[in-house]
């Protein structure tokens, strides 16, 4: 396993005194302009005062008298005047000669490449009329016989069938015929009869009867074969149903001699490229193509056989395939190279360098010289006549291919002469002997001296940031040509001699390569345990944002303990003590900031929750250490950096993987040298042995992470567990600030943590609201005493909700303006309000407030996906015309948001069925429908017309239409997270196939209408999916909100509030549930149409997590009922022990 060293990585983070003194040093080079390549010190050239004083010299040269000043400025002059001239007139003479040569290159190139294609074009196009007329000839001939189909036998057929592939260059004709259910026991004893003998006489055509076996060696099926799936084995057809049709081989030019069992019986139609191809025939009525993945440019070709000349109907086909590289031989005598590059409309490319007459296959995709693409020749190779108006089947494509010509490097070197140089020197010549009188030779070499230098000194600080110091120094004396040791020199220049031809650059390995051993070392692994899934439901951006937060502070803290970073592999830190400094408290470092950046980590991660959403301070790191020697040098080549290599560094990163998240596993060698250290007490052994590849069972340790953590969590008291810190260092101190930080309890807890976050969600939308917001303020206090009185909340809903209309000005005036700051007073009462919502959402296992803040972050998310249209109708907005106004309205958003904050406040953990049952007051204030979403609406609004959150109200809303647009969206959304209503799906459903079905209807009459119909739908859909977006997040992200909703219902059965044991059902219930509404309702923001790859995302999790469910499914619920009674146990006995202690104090007379 080789590490490779991160980029910023190498000696700015490991800075001995050596390093320090090298930034002085380039600051006093850039000062004096002295250089020295040995990075320290010149030991090789002039001092900085001998420089002073020669570049002194320089600047004021002794001059006798003034005159001579004089001429020595005029000759300047005249030198000057002479460069400039010879220098413009050889420009100009080689730039006229030069042109020439190239507009002829460019002119050959043209005709070449346009006879190539129209020669290259008439061979293909022959190729495919001369299989139509073969297919022509069989239903001819079938008519003539007066065969019946799919009876019919082509007399002579491996005689046909080679004229044909002589003429077209095919490698096989088959003749396929095609097969109802109804025929099918009559064409297998037709086939039956038959088959051995049309074999046979294949076989004997091309000379194969001396093989070792023939036709009565013939394995012959006794009914119609199929391959239901690839790879899978055949299988009868029989009478089944969904099979429908077959297309058997029945006469196959030439039969394969090795081939044992005949395909006569044996239908085309389970392989899925030749079923497509002739799917495409029969609905295009032309031959199609599909390109072999894997064979090259080889292609298949299905031309429909119909029983009627001018079609009728569909018989067969006659299925062949052969070499596309037949197409381009022997077309044009070019001197030098073409790019031949193929491109079909499916996507399929590749290249053909044509050298004279031979034409080769370089690969599968565009590999011509990017150089010439200004010279490109394109012209039509093949293009179907087809009804293009027609529906082709599923998945299916007909190639339309094109065929791009470009010029080579060698065919342009035909081209170039040294004519124009030759006109050019000579024009120099003429002044090259007057000029040379003039020049300075010590000004030139001057000169190039500075520019040396200059770039050295760029090279160097590249190198600095790449490659720790003393690795510097020593590449720098290896590229001066120094070898320490004449041994390594030798092995170095024997290795060039013997692999001088598979070197890219002989003269890069000329030297030893820049290698050390290291006895003692300590190598670190630390992985983000849980990044996977959190980053699947997370935006990209937010990704990088926690991977550069955390690993800048790693980077922090290496500096200050002297560790040296090694590379980041994703989302894994791998640092190292002992290289490329060997030192002997390498453990005891590493221990130390192991532990400091454990401790960082959940610093870093809760604060990043406030920013990055929920499950952010959930993250964990896993870290594991082990000590031993290792390599370590610079890998030469493309792209060289400081790596390590050895088994140290393989079993570090067997003991990572089998840490457990927010522990530090460490190897028992390392766990040894700690004890030797005087550090055993940091450790404690681990209960179990691990298994560890070519190691066997080891045991291993943990390292306490804190000096205040106690061993209890690892069988010790805490009074025992108090880490002590010997070395009073800088980093020691940062680590007992982070120590007393975590022991006070200053940090913020997770509910707090979300609060903050669903508060900065909702500002940023604030903000936008307030920026686009440009006319006065108008009162809505009269509305707000009214609105949502006399009638429930459902009765409140509509199925057309309006939103704003933009024109493409005022939008693209809102999109350039600048988010302005909110009152602190605002954000105050925002904050407090959210706290007073969380404050509402009971202690339940699913429907609590950390849920509504995970459908706040896929809300969100969805959102920021909704792409930008490109096209609108005539005053519609850029947003309007495609995102259908949503992202065109900040208050729109904002309300989405706030609904996905409040749907399940109050909730109290059973289904409104349950609540109707039980005779719950709220189901007869409700009229026993959406009884806990109505009335977590009215509970939040309620509370958000309370006098204390009045500014936050102006904030929102600025006049009594944006209250009403704000109260209807809210009601709408909560309204439609209620999936378990029968009447309420089902008008949902028949909305959206008003608005988006094939027959939904938009005449244009009343454009405005349709966007918001079709707006207010989405807004449904997408609510709807934040709801249940863990099913359609990564499969641990799944697990463990179901895990929460079954342990939320099955508490609710325990307890007797519902009727039917949950677990019973569970399974099947989840499968039913993905197949029934989560993947259609993934399908529907596919196609809707404005959620950009988020929805591809989306459907993409939910079908994996179905497979995944039917895989796993039972053995997950079986252990979510060990794991509820395991829970249930816990607390009975916490329980007891309460009870116990109260009597203890009741005995002793306490009061309780």
């Amino acid at each position: 396993m080789s590490i490779r060293l991160n980029k910023m990585g190498g000696g700015s983070q490991h800075r001995s005194s050596t390093g320090s003194s090298d930034k002085e040093f380039f600051s006093d080079t850039l000062s004096t302009g002295t250089f020295s390549a040995w990075g320290g010190g010149s030991n090789n050239g002039e001092s900085a005062d001998d420089m002073d004083e020669e570049r002194a010299n320089y600047e004021a040269p002794v001059v006798a008298a003034k005159e001579e000043k004089m001429v020595l400025y005029s000759k300047i002059a005249v030198v000057l005047v002479l460069l400039v001239a010879v220098a413009g007139m050889a420009a100009g003479v080689y730039q006229l000669v030069s042109s020439q040569e190239q507009q002829e290159f460019g002119d050959k190139f043209e005709s070449w490449a346009s006879e190539v294609i129209a020669i290259s074009a008439e061979h293909v196009t022959t190729t495919f009329e001369t299989i139509e007329q073969f297919a022509v000839t069989v239903a001819s001939t079938a008519r003539t016989t007066n065969s019946v189909w799919p009876n019919v036998t082509i007399d002579d057929y491996p005689l046909k069938a080679s004229m044909l592939m002589k003429l077209t260059g095919l490698s096989s004709v088959t003749l396929l015929t095609l097969v109802s259910p109804e025929d099918k026991l009559g064409w297998e004893a037709y086939a039956r009869e038959r088959v051995r003998d049309l074999i046979q006489e294949d076989l004997e055509f091309y000379g194969h009867t001396n093989e070792t076996w023939g036709a009565d060696n013939l394995t012959i099926y006794d009914e119609m074969m199929v391959r239901q799936g690839r790879g899978t084995p055949l299988a009868p057809v029989g009478n089944n149903e969904t099979i429908g049709n077959s297309l058997p081989h029945w006469q196959k030019s030439p039969v394969s001699p090795t081939r044992t069992d005949a395909l006569a019986l044996v239908s085309v139609l389970g392989n899925k490229s030749i079923r497509d191809g002739f799917e495409t025939s029969n609905a295009t009525g032309i031959a199609s193509i599909a390109f072999f993945a894997g064979l090259g440019i080889r292609s298949q070709v299905v031309q429909p056989i119909w029983d009627q000349v001018t079609h009728g109907k569909l018989v067969g086909a006659i299925w062949s395939y052969g070499d596309w590289g037949a197409y381009f031989q022997n077309l044009v005598n070019v001197p030098a190279t073409l790019f031949l590059v193929v491109e079909s409309s499916c996507g399929f490319v590749s290249t053909y360098a044509l050298n004279g007459l031979e034409a080769e296959l370089l690969g599968l995709e565009d590999l011509h010289d990017p150089a010439y693409d200004d010279m490109v020749v394109t012209g039509e190779l093949f293009t179907p006549v087809y009804d293009r108006n027609k529906t082709l089947p599923d998945g299916v494509c007909v190639h339309d291919l094109v065929l791009k010509i470009y010029p080579s490097s060698n065919l342009e070197s035909t081209f170039v002469t040294y004519t124009p140089l030759l006109y050019a020197g000579a024009v120099v010549l003429i002044f090259a002997i007057t000029s040379l009188i003039f020049i300075f030779y010590d000004q030139m070499v001057r000169r190039r001296q500075v520019m040396v230098m200059k770039r050295l000194i760029r090279e160097d600080q590249i190198v600095s940031s790449l490659f720790p110091s003393q690795i510097r120094a020593r590449m720098y004396q290896d590229n001066s040509g120094s070898n320490d040791d004449d041994a390594r020199s030798l092995v170095s220049k024997r290795h060039v001699e013997l692999f001088n031809e598979d070197l890219e650059n002989p003269e890069t390995f000329k030297s030893a390569p820049l290698a050390d051993l290291f006895l003692n070392t300590t190598v670190m692994f630390a992985d983000i345990a849980g990044f996977t899934a959190w980053s699947s439901a997370k935006d990209p951006i937010l990704v990088f944002m926690l991977l550069e937060t955390i690993y800048s502070a790693f980077d922090k803290l290496a500096n200050r303990y002297g560790v040296f970073k090694v590379e980041t592999v994703g989302d894994c830190y791998v640092a190292a003590a002992g290289v490329p400094d060997p030192r002997n408290d390498h453990p005891v470092i590493m221990a130390k900031f192991a532990r400091a950046c454990m401790m960082k980590m959940k610093t870093v991660t809760q604060k990043l929750e406030v920013t990055l959403g929920p499950d952010t301070g959930d993250l964990a790191l896993r870290v594991g250490l082990h000590s031993g020697q290792c390599t370590a040098g610079v890998l030469r080549g493309d792209k060289a950096r400081y790596q390590i290599f050895g088994d140290t560094v393989n079993t570090a990163s067997r003991i990572e993987t089998s840490s457990v998240p927010g522990k530090i596993h460490i190897s028992d060698f390392t766990a040894e040298l700690l004890k030797k250290a005087g550090k055993g007490k940091w450790l404690v052994p681990r209960a179990e042995k691990i298994p560890l590849a070519g190691k066997g069972d080891m045991q291993t340790f943990w390292l306490l992470v804190s000096r205040y953590q106690n061993r209890e969590s690892i069988k010790k008291p805490a009074g025992e567990a108090m880490m002590a810190i010997d070395e009073a260092s800088e980093a020691d101190a940062s680590l007992r600030e982070m120590e007393e930080q975590e022991a006070s309890g200053d940090s913020m807890t997770k509910m707090e943590r979300l609060v903050e976050w669903n508060t900065d969600v909702l500002c940023q939308l604030l903000r936008q609201i307030l920026a686009c917001r440009t006319a006065a303020p108008v009162s809505a206090a009269k509305l707000e005493k009214t609105i949502g009185q006399g009638q429930t909340v459902l009765e409140e809903f509509q199925a057309i909700v309006t939103l704003p209309k933009y024109s493409r000005e005022e939008m693209a005036k809102r999109k350039g303006l600048k988010e302005v700051d909110i009152a602190p007073v605002v954000v105050d009462q925002l904050r407090d309000y959210i706290t007073k919502v969380a404050g509402m959402y009971r202690s339940n296992s699913f429907h609590n407030f950390e849920h509504a803040s995970h459908v706040v972050a896929s809300v969100r998310k969805l959102l920021t996906r909704i792409v930008a249209s490109n096209s609108g109708g005539e005053g519609l907005g850029v947003d309007a015309g495609h995102s259908f106004g949503i992202t065109a309205d900040p208050l729109t958003q904002f309300a989405v948001v706030f609904s996905a904050v409040i749907h399940d406040a109050d909730h109290p953990g059973i289904p409104n069925t349950q609540m109707i049952k039980e005779g719950n007051p709220l189901a007869s204030m409700y009229k026993e429908k959406s009884v806990a979403e109505q009335n977590s609406v009215d509970l939040c609004w309620d509370l958000l017309m309370k006098p204390e959150y009045k500014d936050l109200r102006k904030a929102i809303y600025g006049n009594p239409e944006e209250l009403q647009r704000f109260r209807q969206l809210a009601v709408n959304t909560v309204m439609a997270t209620d999936i378990v209503d029968k009447e309420l799906q089902a008008l949902r459903k028949n909305r959206w196939n008003e608005a988006f079905s094939e027959n939904a209807l938009d005449d244009g009459s009343n454009r405005d209408l349709e966007v918001d119909r079709k707006a207010t739908i989405v807004i449904e859909h997408l609510i709807q999916a934040s709801d249940v977006s863990h099913t359609m997040q990564h499969w641990k992200i799944y697990l463990q909100w179901n895990e929460r909703f079954f342990f939320e219902l099955y508490r609710a059965y325990k307890e007797g509030r519902a009727g039917q044991d949950p677990s019973i059902a569970w399974y099947k219930g989840e499968i039913g549930f993905f197949d029934f509404y989560i993947i259609p309702l993934a399908k529907k923001l596919e196609n809707c149409g404005v959620f950009g790859v988020s929805s591809h995302e989306y459907l993409n999790y939910a079908q994996a997590n179905r497979d995944e469910w039917v895989r796993k499914g039972e053995d997950v619920v079986a252990g979510y009922l060990k794991k509820y009674a395991e829970s249930t146990k816990e607390e009975m006995g916490l329980a007891h022990v309460f009870a116990d202690e109260v009597a203890n104090m009741d005995a002793s007379g306490l009061s309780v």
